[in-house]
């Protein structure tokens, strides 16, 4: 399992977050834990100030834990089976459409957005429609979605999602699988036959808590949707306001693994990467706000190092090899180089 990869692989250890997910690594040196205080000032609450909250009293990962990954897959299943039938004699979307170029990257790289649909959401069904047309439409806003069930096994999984702590669990999400933002999405009947949308998105690298925003439209089915109709309107706005938010910092992965001076980086092909790409590791930059104190930026800190992407797992995960510098820590960035 990653995670116990990464117990029993991962010997550097500098964050916060590293200590409380990745327990029993070895003991940091001075300059590492100086390092490892910096991060964790970075991000507690008196430091995140401005309209975003940073208690996130509503936990995102409620009812995901080991008993409700079955619930959450059984859903998702259900809500197939009836897209299926809906749709009978229909050529399915994903033999139709046409690949769509990426508009957040120059170079075509791709942030993960996990997205969870809390089990027993008031219309999981009409939820599963809604993640169907996101996820066709993501990849033009330089974005690539995590499903549900992918997210489902992380946090369930997860300690530091059992702790109470949701900026924790998010950091550690950050980590494995790779989820740069986290897109929470709720759904119920309104009385008159439309379909009531809540959306939450929280920052899970910079542990921003996003307002939550809600909609109300009529549901058409995704192959016959239209630009005008109300379930693109909603996807457009969705898709617009989440790239924004994760553009205030450039593309970046972390290594969540390490063999020898091989490095496991949590994105692969799917996001882009590809053989022979290389990575610069940052340390922790710099959090750049407003005068309300809201982020609005993420300033790379100093380049420690290089690594190059030499094989992928599937289509998540790349082996990377070191060629220059140091060898990076779980909560070091790492930027396309230049």
């Amino acid at each position: 399992m990653a995670r116990n990869r990464i117990v029993r692989s991962w010997v550097g250890c500098a964050s916060a977050l590293a200590v409380a997910a990745l327990a029993g690594c070895a003991v940091l040196d001075s300059d590492t834990q100086a390092k490892q205080d910096k991060y964790g000032a970075a991000f507690s609450d008196s430091a995140l100030g401005g309209e975003h909250d940073t208690e996130w009293e509503q936990p995102f990962w409620e009812g995901w834990r080991e008993d409700d990954r079955d619930e959450v897959r059984a859903e998702a299943r259900a809500a197939a089976r009836a897209e299926i039938q809906q749709s009978r004699g229909v050529v399915p979307t994903s033999a139709t459409a046409a690949p769509l170029p990426s508009a957040g990257s120059s170079r075509g790289l791709q942030a993960k957005v996990g997205v969870i649909i809390p089990p027993g959401s008031g219309d999981s069904g009409n939820a599963y429609r809604l993640l169907e047309v996101l996820d066709r439409n993501a990849r033009r806003y330089g974005l690539t979605l995590v499903k549900p069930d992918v997210l489902a096994d992380a946090i369930s999984q997860e300690p530091a999602c059992s702790s109470g702590s949701g900026a924790a669990c998010g950091e550690a999400l950050a980590i494995y699988p790779g989820v740069r933002a986290l897109l929470v999405m709720n759904t119920k009947p309104a009385s008159d036959g439309k379909l009531i949308v809540q959306t939450r998105m929280l920052d899970a690298d910079f542990g921003i808590d996003y307002a939550a925003t809600t909609a109300r439209m009529q549901i058409t089915a995704p192959d016959k949707t239209d630009a005008s109709s109300d379930l693109s309107v909603w996807s457009r706005q969705v898709l617009e306001r989440t790239a924004s938010r994760v553009d205030i910092a450039p593309w970046f992965a972390h290594g969540f693994s390490r063999k020898n001076n091989d490095i496991y980086v949590n994105v692969g092909e799917r996001s882009g990467l590809d053989s022979g790409s290389r990575l610069a590791v940052h340390e922790e930059g710099t959090l750049v706000r407003a005068p309300s104190g809201q982020i609005v930026g993420w300033d790379p800190g100093p380049v420690v190092g290089q690594l190059e992407i030499k094989q992928f797992i599937g289509q998540e995960v790349a082996i990377a090899e070191a060629v220059s510098g140091r060898l990076p820590t779980p909560e070091d960035k790492l930027t396309l180089a230049q």
